[in-house]
């Protein structure tokens, strides 16, 4: 899977001109290598809206961008509405807690970290992952599954999961001292967001 993380700074008074747009990338479903598109408003941040599109594969990705991406934008009509973004880019190392990409593309509630892995730590890291992050939240309540990858171009890492709601994903935070995170990264952020449904697609 290959995964884009788009973080859209958007103008208070253009809030539902960009929510509309969003709503109109559904074109996607008809292209080679898409996956699904999943987004929300930030619980933490004002004003700022996250969209997580995936990809088959890099290649897949890759040509929607040079044939599609530009063409598809200027149809949404977004673009007087965004303020700033920022996207990085990310390729899975392995799924969580097995879960499908309908069960988490599906869900109510969407939790992401993004980690910034001390280069003597990233073995250690992705090892606590499995062992202890994968084991755990497959037993939790509510849990739907979700993605763990890498920044293509940085020791950046994402954990991408999926929940039943917002009070289920709060539960696994207690693994944060058993996984000793805190010794293996330089800086940790995470955010999470109610799904939109009108930005939601899949193949």
């Amino acid at each position: 899977m290959f995964i884009k993380h788009i973080t859209c700074k958007v103008k208070k008074e253009k809030k539902d001109v960009f929510s509309n747009g969003q709503a109109k990338w559904g074109y996607l479903k008809g292209l080679e290598g898409f996956v699904g598109q999943i987004g929300g408003w930030s619980d933490k941040q004002e004003n700022t809206a996250y969209i997580f599109s995936l990809w088959q594969d890099k290649k897949d990705y890759l040509h929607f961008m040079k044939n599609e991406h530009d063409k598809v934008a200027f149809l949404t009509g977004q673009e007087g509405s965004i303020s700033s973004i920022h996207i990085e880019l990310f390729e899975e190392k392995f799924g969580i807690c097995e879960g499908n990409i309908n069960d988490f593309i599906n869900g109510n509630y969407i939790r992401f970290a993004n980690c910034d892995v001390r280069e003597n730590r990233m073995a250690h890291f992705e090892e606590m992952q499995i062992k202890v992050w994968n084991k755990n939240m497959a037993q939790e309540e509510g849990m739907l599954g979700g993605y763990f990858a890498k920044n293509t171009l940085s020791k950046r890492y994402l954990v991408l999961t999926g929940w039943i709601d917002k009070k289920a994903h709060t539960k696994y935070l207690r693994l944060i001292n058993e996984s000793d995170v805190n010794a293996d990264v330089s800086t940790m952020y995470g955010d999470q967001f109610l799904v939109e449904k009108s930005w939601l697609f899949m193949k």
